[in-house]
């Protein structure tokens, strides 16, 4: 086999290589990561915001909600007292 003849700064030129052919990796590498980020709080950001908006939702289903339990029982309070009066007066009982 034949051996090849290297200049005597050889492993200086193949450092200096290596160094920045892994600093091209890293800076791409970073690149990648930075635009991931900004996707990344974009998409975070459309996230709370379908939240939000949910939990409105959710937060005007529960008062209606709310709103027919307490018509429900006023309902069911006359409905009482209107049976009361029509077998008070009437002596009719309704079951």
């Amino acid at each position: 086999m034949k051996k090849k003849n290297y200049p005597d700064n050889f492993e200086k030129i193949l450092d200096k290589a290596l160094e920045k052919q892994a600093k091209t990796i890293l800076d791409g590498v970073n690149f990648s990561f930075e635009n991931f980020r900004e996707e990344n709080k974009k998409e975070h950001k459309r996230l709370e915001d379908k939240i939000d908006e949910t939990r409105s939702l959710i937060d005007g289903y529960v008062k209606d909600q709310e709103d027919f339990k307490q018509e429900f029982q006023i309902i069911k309070y006359k409905n009482g007292k209107i049976e009361k009066v029509i077998k008070d007066k009437l002596k009719v009982e309704i079951k």
